[in-house]
């Protein structure tokens, strides 16, 4: 993300070891501080419970048709 105040996330990924944790949920936090909007696809299960959790809003399937969109405004 770069400092336009819109950021779309193309890839996450946090090490087994250090799943469960807070992690996501701390960035997320912290870049709802710096961004107004930020998008988020997925077609990951626990990826769209915890984008659910955190006030995302699914918009529907991508143009890919396999994942889902998210997004989060200010």
């Amino acid at each position: 993300c770069q400092s336009t105040g819109n950021c779309m996330l193309e890839f996450i990924f946090i090490m087994p070891e250090y799943r469960r944790n807070g992690i996501f949920t701390n960035f997320i936090q912290n870049l709802k501080k710096e961004e107004d909007e930020i998008w988020i696809d997925t077609d990951k299960p626990e990826m769209i419970r915890g984008l659910n959790k955190l006030g995302f809003k699914c918009n529907g399937k991508c143009q890919n048709n396999r994942e889902l969109s998210f997004s989060w405004k200010k």
